[in-house]
């Protein structure tokens, strides 16, 4: 395997990682097949559906390609691939949708024998008739047939009117989740300052019981923590009662 870090023409998409992924899963199919001659397409197709690259572009091209009628026939696949850039982009695309249709999730075990029987040293044809239970010429067309189910509604999902409802939902999205982001800080804020109203509460009636009361009384005027005792003939100096005790205030 040799990879150059380099494109081969200016300003063409080249990812290192992917061409490297892309490289070895043609290896892998090598081996798998004991190295018996697998179609170009498929090869190919297989090389760039495992390594995943360039998964959005190609479903681009493939929808362009649809719309457009562009799509290119399995035998001139077979042949070669186009050296135009645009019909080499279509090629691998449809190659790669070709591999994705034969690997889909209910036909996985199919997939499998069909790589088993190549090994087995069968041609392509054969296994994918073993496997598949259909000829190179069904295969095609039912997966037109599939593509033409799957890209119908491209055009109605990329509508101005869907994408402008896709923007009003997004947006009432977002302000649905603000609002709620809003009410949380509110209820925790609510939450503080009760905390905080009850720990002043606390503190005060701490300090009301803590509280020092001064009485001030006369001669004929008995203290009402003390019945019937009167004070002595200094009265007139203020007094402190604490704990059932006059004190002289100085």
């Amino acid at each position: 395997m040799l990879i150059t870090l380099d494109p081969r023409n200016p300003n063409e998409r080249h990812d290192i990682v992917e061409t490297f992924k892309h490289e070895l899963a043609h290896i892998a199919l090598h081996d798998a097949v004991k190295g018996h001659d697998v179609p170009r397409w498929f090869n190919e197709g297989f090389a760039v559906y495992v390594s995943g690259e360039g998964s959005l572009p190609r479903l681009q091209t493939l929808w362009t390609a649809s719309l457009a009628k562009n799509i290119i026939p399995f035998d001139r696949l077979e042949r070669s691939f186009p050296n135009d850039a645009i019909l080499a982009s279509i090629a691998y695309a449809q190659a790669a949708d070709i591999v994705r249709y034969l690997v889909r999730t209910q036909e996985q075990y199919r997939f499998d024998g069909l790589v088993e029987r190549i090994a087995r040293g069968m041609s392509f044809d054969q296994a994918l008739v073993g496997s598949y239970g259909i000829d190179r010429i069904t295969l095609e067309s039912e997966w037109r047939e599939d593509i033409a189910r799957r890209y119908t509604f491209w055009p109605v999902l990329t509508g101005s009117t869907v994408l402008w409802m896709g923007t009003v939902g997004l947006f009432f999205l977002g302000y649905r989740k603000r609002k709620a982001r809003n009410r949380r800080i509110l209820e925790r804020w609510r939450r503080d300052e009760a905390a905080e109203d009850a720990l002043l509460v606390a503190a005060a009636e701490r300090a009301e019981q803590q509280r020092v009361h001064i009485v001030v009384t006369s001669p004929s005027v008995p203290m009402a923590a003390a019945p019937r005792r009167t004070l002595p003939s200094d009265a007139e100096v203020p007094k402190v009662e604490h704990d059932g005790s006059l004190h002289t205030l100085h």
